[in-house]
This record gives structure tokens, C-alpha cells and sequence, in this order.
């Protein structure tokens, strides 16, 4: 599921991908990046993203957001996690994104996709879609 911008002034604007750390969500991230969305709300639209896998909080996540779960990560984070195979985790990480993407479209967005925000694990994943499509042009 995404948490998009969630006003309509900002339909028309370019967006950004928000991807939340490990032992987080979107909801979280969405809370925690608030000054830098009102300060690009005139010029961007941020769209946060929530990762498929479940996970326990990150630390010090429980201080402020402790009631905010269930928390999320895009990539195993411990050890006891369960192991999945590489593929499986590309699927549920494109598919989580795809559905990000769709639920902004169906909120009425047009405006293009410029960028990636991640924060920690998700700053992982912006570097490796990035590197993905330099490799693919």
C-alpha cells in the first residue's frame, strides 16, 4: 500500500519515490520526512512506498512510533528472518512498487516520475533501481 501526497493541488506535479528504512513504513517515513514535504510541495509530489516484507521495528523506532506498525522492510534485516530466494524478494519488491505507483495514478496523478528518496535500507533500494536502469540503457 502507498501513502501518497493526499492533496489534490499537488496531482499535477512531478513526483518523487519515497522509500522507507528497514523496521519502518511508509507511514512512518511519510511523519518523518513532514518538513521536507511541506518545504517541495509547491514543486513536488512525494509518494511513499511500503515494503512487503514484515519486519520487527528498527532501532529506536519504538520511542516515537511505537503504535505506528505493523513495520516493514524491502530486504531480510536479521538473522532469524526468513531466507527467500532472490527472485522472490525482486517480485515482491517490483510488485510493491508497481502498486505504489498504480494507487497515485488512481488517486488522479499525472505528473512525471523524476526521483527516488530513500532513507537507509530504502537508500539501498533507490541505488540499485538506479543502477538497474543505467544498466539498462
Amino acid at each position: 500500500m502507498a501513502a501518497g501526497a493526499g492533496n489534490s493541488a499537488t496531482l499535477h506535479l512531478p513526483r518523487i519515490l519515497c522509500l522507507h528504512g528497514g523496521g519502518t513504513n511508509a507511514h512512518i517515513f511519510r511523519m518523518q520526512c513532514r518538513v521536507l514535504n511541506r518545504k517541495l510541495r509547491p514543486y513536488f509530489r512525494l509518494v511513499f512506498a511500503e515494503a512487503a516484507l514484515p519486519a520487527r521495528p528498527g532501532p529506536d523506532v519504538t520511542v516515537a512510533y511505537k503504535f505506528y506498525g505493523p513495520f516493514k522492510a524491502w530486504l531480510r534485516i536479521r538473522d532469524e528472518d526468513p531466507v527467500l530466494e532472490a527472485h522472490h524478494i525482486v517480485n515482491k519488491i517490483e510488485s510493491t512498487l508497481e502498486a505504489a505507483r498504480v494507487a497515485d495514478y488512481c488517486r488522479g496523478a499525472t505528473g512525471e516520475w523524476v526521483g527516488l528518496l530513500g532513507f537507509s535500507q530504502g537508500a539501498h533500494l533507490a541505488a540499485s533501481i538506479l543502477a538497474n536502469q543505467q544498466e539498462m540503457l
